[in-house]
């Protein structure tokens, strides 16, 4: 039965993420804001009154108050795990920023939390939304251009240089770091695009180590025997772009700004693609078709997925060997 009110969202963590959010709820017709947790209590005040919502001074606050249905978790990545079991307890539904907690353990955990109390957990949003690679999602299990063999990315941007990073904020055992902030869009496109389910991985770092990258490279094998080759780099030397390439027994795809370039018997179909909404519209669209009933594919499982193989990414430059991951509850998403 599809619930016709608009649901209650409260938004913790009053950051960037979080006005990124509340606008996007405020462009909603299924939900509305109904409150903000922020422990610093002048931004908790200035915020309150520009968004307009009842302010709290954290997650167990906000959640126990019964003025929300839905909370989006957009904490430091250290605080992610007691926001989602708060939530979890008070049978309050979960959006939850990436990557999901700082470590896979932690992540785990959060997940059983959710489950555990019968709340839905969504992890994101992410690129991986953008309506371009679900249209390629689509080609990959209609098998348009038959078997998808595999896919390379790249993607270039200025991550560097957009404000002075912080220790805290190169930081990847809190969370934090190039990868783990930023190459986590890069994987979870991959994995969508591959079917989710990664079993080894190789990688390496460049520029530094531990957070403090300025990129990486990574070999991904899925289960299917797909293999995807993923390059990021934000220091900025060159400028911004991003692209993907799918080779597949039938022909190929590439990923353009306007949509999908496909080939196929040696011809191009141009495939346009409108670019919708935002990321965080779209995270409110697949909450909204999770709470109806429909099965989500930026689940925990998903979110723990992701952050499982950019742990592993860390774990290969380190050991300068093959990671083998134990990702087979992830199932192919579609």
């Amino acid at each position: 039965m599809r619930f016709h009110a608009p649901r209650r969202l409260g938004i913790v963590g009053a950051g960037v993420a979080g006005a990124l959010m509340s606008r996007a709820v405020l462009r909603s017709n299924r939900f509305v804001l109904t409150g903000l947790a922020d422990p610093d209590p002048d931004v908790r005040n200035r915020v309150s009154a520009e968004w307009g919502c009842p302010a709290f001074i954290d997650a167990t606050e906000l959640v126990t108050s019964g003025t929300v249905d839905v909370v989006y978790v957009a904490a430091p990545t250290a605080h992610h795990l007691g926001a989602v079991s708060a939530a979890a307890a008070a049978g309050v539904h979960i959006i939850c920023e990436k990557p999901l907690a700082t470590t896979a353990a932690d992540a785990r955990e959060a997940v059983d939390c959710a489950r555990r109390a019968g709340v839905s957990l969504l992890v994101g949003p992410t690129v991986s939304y953008d309506p371009r690679y679900r249209v390629l999602r689509q080609i990959v299990t209609d098998r348009r251009l038959g078997d998808l063999l595999s896919v390379q990315a790249t993607s270039f941007t200025d991550w560097h240089r957009r404000r002075t990073r912080t220790a805290h904020d190169l930081d990847a055992a809190v969370g934090n770091g190039l990868l783990l902030r930023q190459g986590a869009h890069q994987i979870d496109i991959v994995r969508l695009i591959c079917g989710g389910d990664v079993r080894a991985v190789s990688g390496a770092l460049h520029g530094g180590a531990g957070g403090a990258e300025q990129g990486f490279s990574t070999q991904l094998s899925f289960a299917n025997g797909v293999q995807a080759n993923a390059y990021y780099d934000g220091s900025g030397a060159v400028p911004e772009a991003d692209e993907l390439f799918a080779t597949f027994t039938g022909g190929g795809v590439r990923v353009h700004p306007g949509g999908l370039h496909l080939y196929s018997d040696g011809q191009l179909t141009d495939l346009p693609v409108d670019p919708a909404t935002s990321v965080w519209d779209q995270a409110l669209v697949e909450m909204d078709q999770t709470l109806d009933g429909r099965i989500p594919i930026h689940d925990g499982e998903w979110g723990l997925g992701t952050l499982a193989t950019c742990l592993a990414i860390y774990e290969a430059a380190a050991t300068h060997s093959i990671v083998f991951t134990h990702q087979s509850l992830y199932q192919e998403k579609s």
